[in-house]
């Protein structure tokens, strides 16, 4: 009772907050006058009764950077922006305008204004960024695109620059953190919702979508969450998987059973969520980003890591898990372009487009935003050939390189180093362990979404501002009241020098036996058509292009029971013959004899009578290394030598810390 007259007492006296209740209460009653008499529509009537209780909220929010910071994480990761975006309701620059009046507000206070100063790394690694991708600009072949790109990412930096600079003036990591985690498991909960009770037939909203890709043996179809690419969605639940799995940890040491079993209970979800976007990419990123985890917390995660390893190896069993990993192995190690999973040969074109991008402009590149316009330029100069090809390159890197070129590859490493580095470094400065399970989560998160990227270009880019931005502000927070010092680091890193040799010389050892192992190896090829045998021929003969099982059918006679390299590629309607040699002379050479063993066989099979293949073009010579398998494996086993001898030298001749040198002392 008397806390209840003490905040009734405190109302009174903050003439601001009776004011907006006062006026929320007259508008209210208007408003339900103005309704019943019919003047209005529901919704009109409505959206009147909003505003003012969206005023009320709003004068709480912008007194509270914690909340305001807590309300941008979740409209972001639940992408309301796009859910919405029939009704063009601006959600993104609403919370950017509220996450700025915010701070202005909260910079009445001494303390407050500090966190607005970035730390130097964020800014050389954002100014890195931003410097690079203005050189991309002006050389761009298109410099209106390339403006809207460099704009929407200029909008994206000042969203993260703003959670940053709220994330620090609150302090709350943990509940930040759970800002992000809970939407992720409740989309998750929603995506199975739509699986097992709606058998995949509804959006739920939009928050719940399925994509119409099917993919070679899913089991499932493929659910996309609010997003509308599976994929994309998988990245993202990548980057959630470490965090929650840190946050029940680190809960479990807070003795809330409530928020615990809460926790435990999404980080069920988020995996079952992962599952039903049927990702192969998903699959591969989650397990290296967990093992990233595992390794940068500490002794006691990677023991729980080790206790449950064989779990991984029993998902492989999974329908849709497994299977699809063979499948795309068997598809990424064939030169076949037919009876290949359509997704993995659009990929492939795309990023053959890209990396020939590159190789035409790699200094700066052809502009940001570019790759969609040079596709039909350097669609059929590629080797795979697609009827369609993608709109977009499928790959992070390849993007960049060909888009803003070498330039542009330094500067996205500067930015992506500036948030991931640093929290790396403070693992091994021996923070409080809860502190360490944070900071390696995020870590972990950010360099899974690196290596999802090998697999998806840059989009949602907001959605990876917020976890770059809750790196930043876990590295930045100090819970000893202690300041983070490089030198901790640097002392750190000369107790480690061993394991730190250790590495590079297995790096070396790999580089040196794959190359002492591999040979020189030159490539003869020669395209060929088919051309119908006779002196006439109808339309129906000439069309080899249409009839898929042709130029496939050709080509695997003319193999040889797979003793010659011929391969069909029926858009473009050739069959490319390659033969190898250690000389230029012998590739030649080899390829004159396939030829003529071709004609032979052909003529042997009859097939003669139907077709005869010219050459089209010259035959074109190329030369490489072969690395046979033998060459990866020894080179493997190499770097592991390395490494393990390592390990065994670091752990006989660490010298402990002057800490522990002092405790022992003591003890003794």
């Amino acid at each position: 009772m008397d806390r209840a007259l003490a905040r009734f007492d405190a109302l009174v006296r903050d003439p601001i907050a009776w004011t907006a209740w006062a006026v929320t209460a007259i508008v209210a009653a208007a408003v339900v006058v103005v309704a019943d008499i019919g003047l209005l529509g529901t919704l009109a009537a409505a959206a009147l009764l909003a505003m003012p209780v969206g005023l009320v909220a709003l004068r709480h929010l912008v007194f509270s950077p914690t909340a305001t910071a807590v309300l941008m994480i979740v409209l972001e990761t639940i992408n309301l922006s796009a859910i919405l975006g029939p009704y063009h309701l601006p959600v993104v620059k609403g919370s950017l305008a509220l996450g700025l009046l915010t701070i202005a507000v909260a910079c009445r206070n001494p303390e407050s204004r500090a966190a607005l100063v970035p730390p130097w790394w964020l800014n050389a690694g954002v100014g890195a960024l931003l410097f690079t991708q203005y050189l991309g600009y002006l050389g761009s072949v298109d410099r209106g695109t390339s403006g809207i790109e460099i704009y929407n990412l200029c909008t994206t930096l000042l969203f993260m620059y703003v959670l940053i600079v709220l994330g620090r003036m609150s302090g709350r990591i943990i509940t930040l953190t759970l800002a992000f985690i809970l939407p992720l498991a409740a989309l998750c909960a929603l995506s199975i919702v739509n699986q097992v009770v709606f058998g995949a037939t509804s959006n739920l909203g939009g928050f719940a979508n399925v994509t119409a890709a099917s993919g070679e043996l899913t089991t499932t179809p493929r659910q996309a969450g609010p997003l509308e690419d599976s994929n994309f969605w998988g990245r993202n639940l990548v980057m959630g998987l470490p965090i929650v799995f840190a946050l029940v940890l680190v809960i479990r040491q807070m003795n809330n059973r409530v928020l615990f079993w809460v926790i435990t209970a999404s980080a069920l979800v988020i995996p079952a969520g992962m599952y039903l976007t049927q990702s192969r990419g998903t699959y591969i990123t989650a397990v290296v980003t967990l093992g990233v985890w595992v390794t940068l917390s500490g002794p006691k995660v990677r023991k729980i890591g080790i206790t449950f390893s064989p779990l991984l190896l029993a998902l492989l069993f999974l329908p849709g898990v497994g299977n699809r990993l063979l499948a795309l192995l068997k598809d990424v190690g064939t030169d076949h372009i037919y009876g290949v999973d359509p997704s993995v040969l659009g990929r492939t074109t795309a990023q053959e487009i890209a990396w020939a991008m590159f190789h035409d402009r790699p200094a700066f590149g052809f502009g940001p935003g570019t790759y969609l316009s040079q596709v039909p330029h350097y669609a059929g100069l590629v080797n795979t050939a697609v009827l369609h090809p993608t709109i977009a390159p499928h790959n992070f890197y390849a993007q960049i390189a060909a888009e803003t070129g070498i330039a542009g590859l330094i500067g996205w490493a500067a930015f992506f180093a500036a948030f991931i580095v640093p929290p790396i470094m403070r693992t091994v400065s021996r923070p409080t362990e809860q502190h360490r399970l944070m900071l390696a989560a995020l870590a972990a998160g950010l360099l899974g979404w690196l290596l999802a990227s090998v697999f998806l270009h840059m989009a949602y880019m907001r959605s990876l501002g917020v976890v770059l931005a809750l790196a930043c502000i876990v590295t930045l927070y100090d819970p000893d009241g202690q300041s983070f010092e490089w030198k901790n680091f640097f002392e750190e890193l000369q107790r480690r020098a061993t394991l730190i040799a250790a590495g590079v010389l297995s790096v070396i050892a790999f580089a040196s036996i794959l190359t002492l192992t591999s040979t020189r190896d030159y490539t003869a090829t020669q395209y060929v058509t088919l051309i119908p045998t006779g002196d006439w021929y109808t339309p129906y003969q000439l069309d080899i292009r249409s009839r898929d099982n042709v130029l496939p059918t050709y080509a695997e006679v003319m193999s040889v029971d797979n003793k010659i390299h011929a391969i069909a590629d029926p858009v473009r309607g050739i069959i490319v013959i390659s033969s190898h040699g250690l000389t230029e002379a012998d590739s030649r050479a080899a390829l004159d004899a396939d030829l003529a063993t071709i004609t032979h066989h052909l003529s042997d099979a009859g097939l003669t009578n139907s077709y005869t293949f010219r050459k089209v073009g010259d035959v074109q010579v190329t030369n490489g290394w072969d690395r046979p398998t033998r060459a990866w494996v020894g080179a493997l086993i190499g770097a592991l030598a390395a490494l393990a001898a390592g390990f065994v030298a670091d752990r006989f001749t660490r010298r402990p810390k002057k800490s522990e040198e002092l405790h022992v002392q003591t003890t003794s």
